[in-house]
């Protein structure tokens, strides 16, 4: 491979790609017991992506937030002052041949799910590797190790990770995926902290359950009209508990054009026992982002214009997964400008 493309520009600097977004957002948040709360938001996100060669992919993103792993939001307040860029993601992806994959650094969520267990924001640090195969029917085996805090006296804390994964199309148009994977979290105690995010924890102030989670996804995305309707339901089980530990999410998603426009309109629902997932990581707007919650979903967005889309979410959520507790409720309109 010469060292040097067309123009006598360096290969790695013809193989980089830049991509990213923009997004401002008016939030309002009410509970009951307490006042409405707005705010004005921005987030920022610039990836840069460099293909080494057919094998070996680098990669790095950097984005706006205060560090928060399920949020790369920056609230507009301090009187006008300067605000953080993060290292959001930084890591290498390699592809020695047709079936393996392999990353490791910080990196996107390499398994299937949905925000019922992970929020989208959420970039995992560590490795992961895959194993797929297939071509109608397309299986995969992905597995990896989540690193949350550093080895100490107790070897650290982390997840194990494990995945089965299935995906093909279905008539003409038609697609489907389905998934189950089992995450085990390894001294979930040192994450003990000052909020418990749902979570029961105990009089020692540590977590009163393990976690050992089955997370199972089921998709199927068909033609209507000329647009595609998406359903997913993912239920979710802590077998390390028997009590407060079952979850499940059910979603309809109707995507295609309206005058022209690229637009989507979704609704699901959610219910989220105490323990059946380890709170901290969950969607962080439904319920303010916490287990033992359930709740609605509404979300639409509209292409305005190239480049340039509009959008707005609602969620109507009960602080308590039986649905007797106080009621939450948030809504979001976004400008959002990709590139």
């Amino acid at each position: 491979m010469s060292a040097f493309a067309t123009d006598d520009l360096p290969l790695w600097l013809v193989n980089t790609k830049l991509s990213g977004d923009f997004r401002y957002r008016h939030e309002g948040i009410d509970r009951e017991g307490g006042s409405a709360t707005y705010r004005n938001r921005i987030r920022y996100r610039l990836g840069i992506d460099t293909k080494v060669n057919e094998k070996v992919l680098v990669g790095a993103r950097f984005a706006s937030g205060v560090g928060d792993p399920r949020s790369t939001n920056q609230d507009l307040e301090d009187g006008l002052s300067a605000k953080s860029i993060n290292l959001d993601r930084a890591f290498f992806e390699l592809t020695p041949c047709d079936h393996w994959w392999v990353t490791a650094g910080k990196f996107g969520n390499p398994f299937v799910s949905t925000d019922l267990h992970w929020d989208a924001d959420v970039n995992f640090e560590g490795g992961a590797i895959r194993y797929s195969s297939g071509e109608e029917v397309r299986f995969a085996v992905t597995g990896g190790g989540i690193w949350l805090e550093p080895y100490k006296a107790e070897h650290g804390s982390g997840i194990w990770a494990g995945q089965l994964s299935a995906s093909g199309k279905h008539g003409s148009k038609g697609t489907w995926q389905a998934s189950a994977g089992l995450y085990s979290y390894v001294n979930r105690n040192m994450l003990a902290g000052t909020s418990s995010y749902g979570n029961s924890i105990g009089d020692n102030g540590m977590f009163r359950s393990d976690f050992e989670i089955l997370d199972i996804v089921a998709q199927v995305t068909m033609p209507v009209g000329k647009s595609k309707l998406t359903v997913t339901a993912n239920p979710v089980l802590n077998t390390a508990t028997s009590s407060d530990n079952i979850g499940w999410l059910a979603m309809l998603k109707l995507g295609g054009k309206c005058w022209d426009r690229k637009c989507s309109l979704s609704y699901d629902y959610r219910v989220l026992e105490a323990d059946a997932l380890f709170g901290a990581f969950t969607d962080s707007d439904a319920a303010g982002g916490r287990t033992n919650q359930r709740g609605h979903r509404i979300m639409g967005d509209i292409e305005l214009m190239d480049g340039f889309t509009t959008g707005a979410s609602a969620y109507f959520n009960t602080l308590s997964a039986s649905g007797e507790g106080d009621w939450y409720q948030r809504w979001m309109v976004d400008g959002v400008v990709k590139f």
